[in-house]
């Protein structure tokens, strides 16, 4: 107790000041978590040996999809150039175009993935996309992604029809791509791989040092909620 003053609760102020206080606990612990995940990921990343061609191959036949998560490959693709995929508003450099994803058979098998080979702008009008010209065979080195493919989109259910064909998320290429036997995985080529066509995807976007930072100014928020709290409940001595 502070002298000349009294200390005196009230029920709704304490009400609200300890909900907020839970739920910026949780926010902050759920940075610590996402910290810990990417850490998980970058740890992968550094071990994880290179598949050959072979050895992607032998996965592939023994359905060892989990085990080809952030690998990284080499292989000689195959492709459907009939069916292209373009995964829309995607931003490079400022100008917004799309990804573009087609399945291929990985050499002269029957396993059939999917590819990205990279970002290619839009046309000048929304009904315009990119006439994309693909050789039959390419090798392709690229980092492998099997798993977590769901994102959120508004509406979308089934894909437009006729190719090239314009979607919003993986999943739903996944979900709809027409070779049998297509397995879920997708195969992120290098950049220029196809020359003059960026990769954008890279597994860990935001370090864990930045959720951990995060971390600390949810930690922090709760603490000053407690401390604005308990200042406001002070009364002066009557």
């Amino acid at each position: 107790m502070i002298k000349g003053r009294t200390f005196k609760l009230s029920f709704w102020p304490l009400v609200i000041t300890l909900t907020a206080f839970v739920i910026l606990c949780k926010l902050g612990l759920w940075q610590l978590e996402r910290a810990k995940e990417k850490q998980r990921l970058i740890a992968e990343q550094q071990v994880a040996v290179p598949l050959t061609e072979d050895g992607l191959l032998d996965k592939l036949q023994r359905n060892d999809i989990s085990e080809l998560n952030f690998r990284n490959t080499k292989f000689e693709a195959h492709f459907f150039r009939e069916q292209q995929w373009l995964l829309d508003n995607k931003v490079f450099q400022g100008k917004v175009g799309y990804e573009l994803v087609v399945p291929a058979r990985v050499a002269v098998t029957e396993q059939v993935v999917l590819v990205s080979l990279g970002w290619w702008p839009a046309g000048s009008s929304r009904g315009e996309l990119p006439k994309i010209e693909l050789p039959p065979v390419l090798t392709v080195a690229g980092l492998i992604k099997a798993s977590d493919f769901d994102t959120f989109t508004l509406g979308e259910s089934q894909p437009e029809q006729g190719y090239p064909m314009r979607v919003q998320a993986l999943s739903t290429i996944i979900e709809y791509s027409h070779p049998q036997s297509v397995i879920p995985i997708v195969v992120f080529a290098e950049s220029n791989t196809i020359k003059g066509h960026p990769r954008l995807y890279t597994p860990v976007v935001m370090p864990p040092e930045k959720h951990q930072a995060y971390a600390l100014q949810w930690f922090l928020l709760a603490f000053f909620s407690l401390v604005v709290f308990f200042a406001a409940s002070l009364r002066k001595a009557t």
